[in-house]
Parts: C-alpha cells; structure tokens; sequence
C-alpha cells in the first residue's frame, strides 16, 4: 500500500525546521535562540521575517512555556525599520495574550507605541490585534480582586488605546475606518449584558460580557463600562444615517449592526430602525454600482435578522422592508424565525392579520404634554419600561407616524405635489434601484409606507415627533413646576364666581379642596337673562366680557407671548413651502419686537437667528439697524440713549459666528462687520481674537483692511490692529498682517495711518525696555522685569523694515532709533536688514542724503546697509563720491570703503590694499570677490582693476606697511580662485614681477606656487629661472633661497639653468642644496664635447674636478665665516 501524500493534511511552516531539529537533538529553547542570533544578523527582511514566524510557531506550537522568556526579545523589533516586522510584532503580541492573558500588562505599553506608528498598514493590524487583546485585557482584569499600580496602568493604556481608535471613525483612510467599525462592534457586545435570546457565534462562548463583571469592582466602573458600550453603538447607527459615509464602510457598519443585534437582541428594534433610515435617505454620494451593492447587502443583513426569534414581534416591519428590496415570497418565509410554542408562524400571506399598532389620537401633539404622561402611566411596567427605552429619534418617528392618516385624498395630494419635483426623464440612479411593490395598497404597505415617510419628516426636523421630543424633557419639567405652583397658589387665592350678579368670595371650596371651575357662558347667559329675587324688580344685568376674563399671572402672560412669537419665527418655514418670499415688513416686525419687548423675546428672536445664521442674516442685520436707531433717537420711541444693547448684540453675532464649526462663518462674520452701523470696542476686541486664531486669521485679516477702506472714521483704529497683529509670534499671522498693510499703504487714503503707525512702533524700540502694554493687547504677558530679545525686537521691526522698500524716507528714523537702542537691539537691526535693503534701490535719494548727513553712531548700520546693497551691484558714482568724502573727513576705518571700492580708482584701491588685506580672512576674501567681480554677473568685467594688477599690486606691497604673513595669506586667497588666476594670468603677473626693481620678495613664492598648481608651465619657469640669473638674483637672499628650491625641484631641467651660474654661485648652491651636486654632475658627464665646450671654463672645472669644488667649497666657507656646513636634505 502507498501513501499518498496529497491526502496528508498541510504543515505548519515551522514543520521543517522541526524536522532539521531533530536530526540534530538542539532542544526548542535552544532552536529558538539560534533562531533569533540568525535573525539579528540578517539584512534582508523576508530573511527576517521568516525566522521570525519559525520563532512563534516553535513557542506557540511547541513550548508556551517559553513565551515569557523571549517575550522581550522579540518585541525589540518593534524598532525596526521594516513595517512587515512592525505588524509581526503586533501578530506576537495577540498570540502572546491568548495564551496567557496576564501578558496583557506587559505589552500594553508596546500596543501603544505601535498604535503611533507612521504606517498605515501597522496601525491596522494594531486595531485588528485590539479587537481580541481587549477582551483578554478586560477578562483578566475582572479577575483581579485586588489590582496593583501596574494592572491599573495598564488598564489606563487599554482604555487610551481604545479611546484613540474610537476617534479614528472619522479617519480619511477608508481601511482605518473598517477596522475601527469592527472595533465598535466588538465594544458593544462585550460592553453589554448577554440575554437567553443571545446568538453566540461558534468558538466565542468564553468571551466576556458585562454581565460577568463585579458591579463593585475596584477598577471596573459597571455604569461606564455599560455607557461606553452604549454610545459606541449609538456612533454606528449615526454613522450609518450619515449622508457622506463610503459604501465600504457602510456595508461595514451594517454587518457590524446585524451581528450586535443577533448577540444582543435587546438593540434590535434600534438596528431595525438604521436599517428603515437608510432605507429611505441613502448617502447621496453613492454610485450606481454601490447602490446596487449596498441594497443587496441590507437585503443579506435583514433576512439574517428575520431568523433570530427575537425579531417575532418586528418580523411585520421586517418583511415589509424585504419585499420593498425585491425579496419574494419564498424567500421571506425561508427566513422567518420559528416562533415558541404557543404562538401561530407568521407567513407573509398572513400578514394582514398582524394586529395594527396602536394609534395616537390625532390632537395628541396638541394635547397638554401631562395628560399624555398620565395616559402612559396608566400601560403595564413592562410597555412602559421598553417605550423608555427607544432612542429619541425612534420616539419621534413614532408619534409621526401615528399622526400621518394615508387616505385616499391625501396620498391623492402627496402625489400631485410631488409631480412639481420630478424631473423630465426618469433617473438612470432610480431605473437600477426600483424594485416593484407586491403587496401595494395593502394595510401592511399603507403602516410601511407611513413609518418611511414618518422617518424622513423626522430627519428633515419637522412634524409632531419632533415637536413632542423636544419638550418631553423640558416642557414636561417646566409645566409639573408650574402645576405645582398654580396649585398653591389656587389654595391661598379667593376664587370669585358670578353668582345672581354678585361677586361672592368662596373659602369654603379653597378650604375643603375643591376648586369651583368657572360657568361655562350658556350659564352665564341664564343668570343674566332670569328675573331678579326681589319681587316685582325685573331687572335685566348687561353682558360685559370682563366679568368673563380673568387676570393673567406674569409668567402665564411671557408663556403666551413666546409662544407667539415662536409661531410668528415658524412661519419662514410655511414661506419656503409654498414658495413665498419672506417681506421686508416681516424682518421690521421682528426686529422691533425684539427691541422693545422683554429679554424673553429678544431671547427667542436671538436663538432663533442663531440657528441659521446664513439663512437669517438679514434679519440679524435689521435687528442690529434697530438697535441703532434706538441709540440715536430715531425711532418713536425717544430711544434709550444707551449703547449696552447694541454692543451686546453686535458682540454676541460676533461671537457666534466665530465659534461657528461650519466652514461659512469667515463670510458672515466680514458681512456683519461690514454691515454694522458701528463698530464697539467689544466688537473690536472679538475681531482681535479672530485675527488670532490660528485657523482663521486670513479672514479676520481681511475683514480689518475691508473697514479700514470703506471706514474711513475708524480706519486709524483697524489700522492699529492690523500693525498690532504684525508684532504676533505666530510668523503666519504675522506676515498676513504685513501683506495686508503694505496693500493698505498703496492707497493714498490709507498711506498716512500706515506711516504713522509704523512711526509709533519703531518708537518703542528706542525704549530701554520692551512695552508690556503692547503684549497684553495681543493676548500675551511679558514679565515686569523683562529685556529686549533678539525674539522681541524682530518682532517689533519686521513691519517697519518690510516697509522701507515702500517708502525710503524710513531709512532715516531707523537710523536715529539704531543710535539710541541698546546693544541687543542694534544687533538685531543689524541682522535683520538683508530682506528689505535688497529691495530699495542704490539710486534712491533718500539712501544718498543719509550718507551724506549721517548721524553720530549710526555709520556701522550705513555700512551693513551698503553692503547688502552692494553685493550684487556696483555702486553708482554719487554714492562712491558720498562715502569717499565721508571716509576722508569722519571715518577713518578702512571697512567703510568695502562697500564702494569698485567704484574707485586704481590707485586708490592699491593705496587701500595694505590696510584691507590686515583685517579677518573674511573680510579679505569680501574684498577680493569685490574687486575681481565675483558675484556681479556681467558686471563684474567692469571692475577697476584686474586679477594680474591685483596680484602684482599684493607683491609690490613694502614690508613695512604691512606684514609679509598677510601678503602671503592675501595671494594664497587669489591663488585659490582658479577659474580667475589661470595659467595664463600667472605667467603674465611672473613676467611683470621679473622686471620690476627691484624684484618682489614673494615672487620665487609665486613662481613655486604657479608650477604647484600649473605644471605645464615648467618650461616657462626655466625661462624665467635663466631672466633671473641675468638680474643677479643671487643678490636678494630670499629671493636666492627661492631660487635654489625652485632648482631642487624642477631637476633634471633645472640642471642647464644651474650650469650658466657663475662657479661662485653654483658652488653656494650645491653647497645650500647638496642634493644638487651628484645629478648634476652626472647630467655634464652625459653631455656631448660641443656642449661642454661651451660652459664657462670655471664652471667646467668644477664639475670634472672634485678636488677643486671642495677647494672652492673650504674657500667659501672661509669668505661666509661659516663654522659649519648647511645641509638642505629635506628642505
């Protein structure tokens, strides 16, 4: 018999590294280390990753024992750089908390870091790992009777975690969003009571739930926990409704529904009810395809909720649902639930006989909201108990839906209103999604069709749902209240009655608890028209309406008098309907009862505008007129003289919009802004707080440059608090503020403010200290005792500076406030004038006089100013002529000619060069880009001097005017700039050197230099060599040791320039350099006869005779005095 090895069941992945292992007998801790030493010096993360999945299958698989010795070790990886490595550390973390859910304190820490981790796809698998660690976590720690400080960390880290990812249903990243949903899934089920009814999913039975939980647990609160779970699940039905939610996330949300109400029965009927909302008001977003899909999967997700028994009671609602969706009949009744013993199996040919839902009468929502009260207290506990227990929207749809009565004629009316909407064609999105009706115009369908149409008044906020939800809470609270006080007071008043044309004071009935109601008017009528009881008196008393009408108490008289009012506000909505305009005469009625009635009604008017503030802001605008006429006598009613109420108001529009959280309140706050007669103080301080908020500083920006153009009586004070919020330290803010005003500053209305302000606060910069004042009016402190900073004082010269290139005459107030400032200051002003010098013109006049007139102290800011001006420009002639004059009569530091020395003369810039090439390394190096025209483009051919004039004016510099270390540090900076100083220039400057008496000190430095750089010009260097020996240059001790070095290391072609020295001169020579001596004399060994003939005969001697070149060397040394011999090996 064979084995098939097809049928074999698959292995794990670790199953051949087990069966390596064996061979071997390494023990599983031992295979596990080995396994991450590996691991640890791979470099390539697939390597990694496999080892790392060997790892966890041998703990896992094999020996959990060893899960809490390498637990540590493989979470470093947590580190890594691979975001594959990252999610399998989350992987190990899960594992590691089914096994053991103490591991959980361990690891929370670690969960948390990884939440944060850039990667998107790790922070899935971290919410996709949560969704099983927080039911470990929450298990384990239920168990803990008496927790530690760390088990209550790590619960605090669980339920930060579990907060964050709540958070991330409104994430942008579609897949976050889905793992979030499933998370809220998982909350609501665990977070909740498990029933009898509850379906529990296979492998799930163990998963805790809130009834497991101690309700005095010491950290566990059991009312939170249960709360949490209850506005987790109220999150998913509102996401479901949601009108901008991905078909991918509802799809999601609704499978999340399906499996909470099948776990949870008691949320069903809430599930029932999503599923109803969604029905009718799909997002608009949808496509067609998605559409289909979404309706195909709400059909999926009702038929699933059809099985569970606990949807017997709902099965009608249900049913009706799925027949609107397509489902047929057969279909249906293979859903329905079987239902207990007792009670018949609703089939979809029966269910006409489900007994109809209780109706509302339908003056209910008119009715005194008490004796709706009463009524339900009179259901049995347990109706009223689970009607308590329906969210406020399910309430609201409720009572619509049993106020709305579909007869004939009204569904007739429904119907011709509705043509007036329907567009031409028919929509391609309604072709997809229609599905025909089958049971049309039966009682089910009319119940159905009024509950979709009852949902869709209550999303819309209209209908007497709403109305009845709205004062449930409130209305029931106040009316008990005043029930309660009329009651008392009934009992301490006199009651009149109208009794044979008297007025008779009944205590009797107050004492003994009843109330004598007052006559109805047939009655009254009776006693009026009966004969008197006095015989033969038939006297007739007249009707009067005031022995009807009885005196309204002060709160009664406000009730009915807002009541009034809010018909009167609810009649915009009438306007739209039927498509009327809202009238001038309306907006002038309300805004004159708002300002000449009490705070109830101004109140009432006031909350109302503030519900649409888009919609209504010409109302809020009236009313704001309104005020103002009021302040300034205009109106009837003499006004008030007081401007309280404007500015209140004013302020409170204000405010309003900007703690608006749409993205139109920017728009209505400038129009109010605009639009208002004047402009409070109050009102200026919350345009203040607007220009500082960080999200919307453009707009408040804006709206201040808008009034200070079209105001011109307010225009300095919006002035001040543009430049106010240029000294803000929020850079954003600030530069905004400077944009703004530097437009302001191009209208010549505006130009005046701007300039004086800007005046103002260079002011303040003179000062010894920094202006507390200023900081407190943009919402910042500055302690007492504080100075000025370079923070600080940027702050206050970045608008003045930016300002400069506008308007130069600026030039000359900064340059007084720069003499007066203190160092830090100065040094700031200093720092900060490269932006806006680069933008003012070297001809400006105003440049020229400042020059010309500058003050005391202030020639170090002239001189950063001409620098900055001058760096990529050569200076005009008038302002050459300015600071020559200024430098000969006032300044007599060198640096002050920087700036201009390429507008001077040739030899002007030589006479400078030995006091400029003393200063810094960088000044220098300043200088020489400025001369050789480094930087300047085109220009910079039209410098006054050249790079070989330059280069020969440095050698010809005297010693004695400056120090020969900075000559030579001075060519090293122009032997340094190759692309100017090329061959060709250098050969040129050595010849010119080569004839000019006497000869320079520095030239054989030159020379060895150039060959350095350039050795193709080593003949050129001969040829000079040789013009030197015909100028002695044995004469210049320097310029000799040169020569002799330059001769060192150009042999062998130095030999012939050696050999036309005169003997004396090669003997010192070979003397000074004795490395000379022996290649040279091989050198005349290898010349033919005929050369030789030609050499000095001195010279030749030499050479052939050793004995007489030690001659002349003792001879030599005998002339120098010299007691011993100098040896140049190395040199």
């Amino acid at each position: 018999m064979t084995l098939d090895l097809k049928a074999l069941p698959p292995r794990c992945v670790a199953s051949n590294f087990f069966e390596e292992d064996d061979s071997t007998q390494l023990s599983t801790r031992e295979k596990v280390v080995d396994l991450l030493n590996k691991t640890a010096l791979l470099q390539r993360d697939p390597e990694k990753l496999e080892n790392l999945h060997k790892v966890l299958e041998l703990i896992t698989k094999k020996e959990r024992s060893l899960l809490d010795s390498f637990l540590e070790e493989v979470i470093a990886y947590q580190q890594d750089k691979s975001p594959d490595i990252r999610k399998f550390v989350v992987a190990f973390i899960e594992e590691a908390c089914k096994v053991d859910k103490g591991f959980v304190i361990n690891t929370t820490m670690n969960l948390q870091i990884l939440f944060r981790d850039p990667n998107v796809g790790v922070r899935k698998r971290v919410i996709q790992a949560f969704i099983h660690i927080y039911k470990r976590a929450l298990e384990w720690i239920a168990n803990q009777r008496e927790p530690s400080a760390n088990v209550i960390s790590a619960w605090l880290i669980v339920q930060d975690i579990q907060t964050q990812i709540c958070l991330l249903m409104d994430s942008d990243n579609d897949g976050i969003r889905n793992h979030s949903i499933r998370f809220m899934e998982c909350l609501v089920i665990v977070l909740s009571p498990r029933t009898v009814d509850s379906e529990v999913p296979k492998g799930r039975e163990r998963d805790i739930s809130l009834d497991q939980i101690p309700k005095q647990h010491p950290i566990l609160q059991y009312s939170e926990l249960k709360q949490l779970g209850t506005h987790a699940l109220q999150d998913l039905l509102t996401l479901v409704t949601s009108q901008h939610v991905t078909s991918i996330n509802l799809m999601t949300a609704l499978t999340a529904l399906t499996n909470i109400a099948k776990q949870r029965p008691t949320y069903i009927a809430m599930v029932l009810q999503a599923f109803e909302s969604l029905y009718v008001n799909l997002p608009p977003t949808l496509a067609k395809s998605q559409v289909l899909s979404v309706r195909k999967h709400v059909k999926i997700q009702l038929s699933q909720l059809l099985r569970h028994p606990a949807s017997v009671d709902l099965q009608p609602r249900i049913v009706t649902l799925l027949t609107d969706l397509g489902a047929t009949t057969s279909e249906i009744n293979k859903c329905v639930a079987k239902l207990p013993e007792g009670l018949k199996r609703i089939r979809l040919d029966k269910v006409e006989e489900i007994r109809p839902i209780k109706k509302i009468r339908r003056n209910d929502a008119e009715r005194p909201l008490a004796a709706v009260e009463d009524e339900e207290e009179e259901e049995d506990d347990a109706a009223f108990t689970s009607k308590r227990a329906k969210s406020l929207s399910t309430i609201a749809i409720d009572v619509t839906a049993r106020h709305l009565f579909l007869d004939i004629e009204n569904v007739a009316n429904v119907v011709l209103l509705s043509m007036l909407h329907l567009p031409e064609r028919i929509p391609v999105h309604f072709h997809s999604s229609y599905t025909p009706i089958a049971a049309a115009g039966g009682g089910m369908q009319i119940k159905h069709v009024t509950r979709l149409l009852a949902t869709q008044m209550t999303a819309a906020g209209i209908g007497p749902g709403i109305e009845f939800v709205a004062k449930q809470e409130a209305d029931a609270i106040e009316k008990k209240r005043r029930r309660l006080e009329e009651m008392e007071q009934t009992k301490t008043a006199a009651i009149a009655t109208v009794l044979g044309g008297t007025v008779v004071k009944e205590t009797a009935a107050v004492s003994s608890g009843y109330t004598i109601p007052p006559p109805e008017l047939d009655e009254i009528n009776k006693m009026i028209t009966q004969p008197s009881l006095k015989r033969g008196e038939r006297s007739v008393r007249k009707f009067q309406l005031t022995d009807l009408a009885f005196p309204l108490s002060h709160d009664t008289m406000h009730r009915f008098a807002s009541e009034s009012v809010r018909r009167i506000l609810g009649s915009d909505t009438l306007c739209e309907t039927v498509g009327v305009a809202v009238s001038e005469q309306r907006l002038q009625l309300l805004s004159r009862l708002a300002t000449s009635y009490g705070d109830y009604i101004s109140e009432a008017i006031g909350e109302y505008v503030l519900e649409d503030m888009r919609g209504r802001q010409d109302l809020a605008v009236a009313w704001l007129y309104q005020e103002y006429s009021i302040y300034e006598g205009y109106t009837a009613t003499n006004g008030r003289g007081d401007l309280e109420p404007y500015d209140e108001y004013l302020t409170n529009l204000l405010m309003a919009c900007k703690e608006r959280p749409d993205s139109q309140k920017e728009g209505l706050f400038t129009k109010l802004l605009l639009e208002a007669p004047i402009i409070t103080d109050r009102a200026q301080d919350v345009l203040c707080k607007f220009c500082l908020d960080p999200a919307h500083y453009e707009s408040g920006l804006q709206a201040t440059a808008y009034i200070v153009e079209m105001r011109p009586g307010q225009s300095q004070q919006f002035t001040r608090i543009l430049v106010r919020m240029s000294t803000v330290d929020n850079a954003e803010i600030r530069d905004a503020a400077v944009t703004m005003a530097h437009q302001l500053h191009t209208n010549p209305a505006c130009k005046s403010h701007v300039t004086q302000l800007a005046l103002e606060y260079m002011g303040y910069i003179a000062l010894p200290k920094p202006p507390s004042h200023l900081f407190q009016e943009i919402g910042e402190s500055l302690p007492e005792d504080a100075v000025w900073t370079e923070e600080i004082a940027r702050r206050f010269l970045y608008f003045y500076l930016s300002l400069i290139a506008l308007d130069n005459k600026l030039i000359h107030r900064l340059a007084a406030v720069f003499v007066e400032a203190v160092p830090d200051v100065k040094r700031t002003i200093l720092r900060t004038l490269d932006t806006p010098m680069r933008l003012m013109s070297l001809n400006s006049p105003e440049l020229l006089t400042l020059v010309e007139e500058c003050p005391s102290g202030a020639e170090t800011l002239i001189t950063r100013m001409l620098h900055i001006l001058t760096e990529k420009a050569l200076p005009p002639p008038a302002l050459v002529t300015r600071v020559r004059d200024l430098y000969h009569k006032r300044v007599s530091d060198v640096r002050f000619l920087i700036p201009v020395l390429t507008g001077l003369q040739k030899s002007e810039i030589i006479a400078t060069l030995p006091k400029l090439i003393k200063q810094n390394p960088n000044v220098v190096k300043e200088v020489f880009n400025r001369l050789l025209g480094i930087g300047y483009g085109e220009q910079g051919s039209k410098t006054p001097i050249t790079p070989i004039e330059l280069l020969v004016a440095l050698h010809e510099i005297d010693s004695l005017k400056s120090d020969i270390k900075a000559i030579i540090k001075a060519t090293s900076l122009c032997f340094m700039e190759r692309a100017i100083f090329t061959q060709e220039v250098l050969a040129t400057v050595i010849s010119k050197l080569v004839d000019v008496s006497p000869i320079p000190t520095l030239l054989m430095r030159t020379v060895i230099q150039t060959l350095t750089l350039y050795p193709r010009l080593l003949s050129f260097v001969m040829s000079t060599l040789n013009r030197l020996i015909s100028k002695e240059v044995w004469t210049q001790t320097k310029l000799w040791e040169g020569f002799i070095k330059c001769c060192e290391r150009t042999q062998p072609q130095s030999h012939a320039v050696l050999m036309r020295l005169p003997a004396e001169q090669l003997v010192e020579a070979m003397q000074t350099c004795p490395k000379l001596q022996d290649p040279l004399q091989r050198h005349y060994e290898s010349l033919p006869r005929p050369q030789k003939n030609q050499l000095p005969p001195s010279v030749v001697k030499l050479l052939e005779s050793p004995e007489v070149f030690n001659q002349e060397k003792q001879r030599l040394r005998a002339e120098l005095g010299l007691d011993r011999e100098v040896s140049m090996n190395g040199r």
